[in-house]
């Protein structure tokens, strides 16, 4: 049988033993090796009390390598973790198994943890793979709502009726509409990422729908901005412009290229928004 190592949750290290022992716990041949190589020496008689998130991840990780696997399995390797030290951790994560060169398979409800460790992503719902590809092609061409979902997108739910000039309008549910290049007749899914909407000023004539945002916040050279359960995301620039806060009117529309219809799932029209 296969060789695993696997990294618990909430790393399940021994609080009584130091790390090097929690290493050697894996397997005692490869102890100094191994936290040479993990950086772990200079705390290697510290107890996991004493160490930073990071440090504690890095031991885990260390003792699931003591068995010289074939396979390493993370099961949430960062959810333990505070937001302040998940994203340096996670770039430290992405770094070491790059050079470990060794399959690995890792467990996540966060795209960003998939986006920076992964090469091909499989979507997982109610127990059914939705969908295997990479993060791009997933964003590009989500299979379903679900997919759509867990990439960040907004799902709304409407029904799709072909037009003469090739295009496709989605009569959304609430009213308004939006044109996608996707073929579709009936019920579907219309799937927009919220960096693919843009937004202007609800006074102004445009065909789009009209919404009162509800949130704006900062959102890393952006600003996300909510409008019920619909998303957007403009730059800081816009933002200003428009004088984005809760309460403003603000005009949503999408170029039909970045709308994409995809089917009614089993769970994939559930989600009611304002539009």
């Amino acid at each position: 049988m296969r060789s695993v190592g696997f990294v618990f949750q909430e790393y399940a290290l021994f609080p009584h033993l130091t790390v090097r022992r929690n290493v050697g716990f894996g397997g005692k041949d490869r102890v100094d090796e191994l936290l040479e190589r993990l950086r772990l020496t200079e705390v290697a008689e510290q107890r996991p009390a004493t160490l930073s998130g990071g440090e504690r991840q890095r031991v885990a990780l260390a003792r699931a390598l003591a068995r010289d696997p074939d396979v390493l399995l993370l099961d949430e390797p960062l959810s333990a973790l505070d937001a302040d030290t998940r994203g340096h951790v996670r770039d430290e994560l992405s770094d070491l198994l790059r050079r470990l060169a060794l399959p690995t398979v890792l467990v996540t409800h966060d795209v960003a943890d998939a986006a920076a460790l992964a090469d091909r992503i499989a979507v997982l719902v109610d127990g059914e793979i939705r969908q295997v590809d990479t993060l791009a092609e997933l964003v590009r061409s989500p299979a379903d709502a679900q997919v759509g979902r867990f990439t960040g997108a907004n799902a709304l739910p409407g029904v799709a009726v072909p037009s003469a000039e090739g295009l496709t309008t989605v009569h959304l549910d609430g009213g308004a509409a939006l044109v996608s290049h996707t073929p579709a007749t009936g019920r579907t899914v219309a799937v927009v990422q919220p960096w693919a909407l843009t937004l202007t000023d609800g006074d102004e004539r445009g065909t789009g729908p009209v919404l009162t945002v509800t949130s704006a916040a900062p959102e890393g050279n952006g600003v996300r901005v909510r409008m019920g359960d619909l998303v957007a995301v403009c730059s800081a620039t816009e933002a200003t412009r428009l004088a984005i806060v809760a309460g403003r009117r603000v005009r949503v529309t999408a170029a039909p290229g970045e709308v994409h219809l995809v089917p009614v799932g089993p769970s994939g029209g559930s989600q009611t928004h304002p539009l």
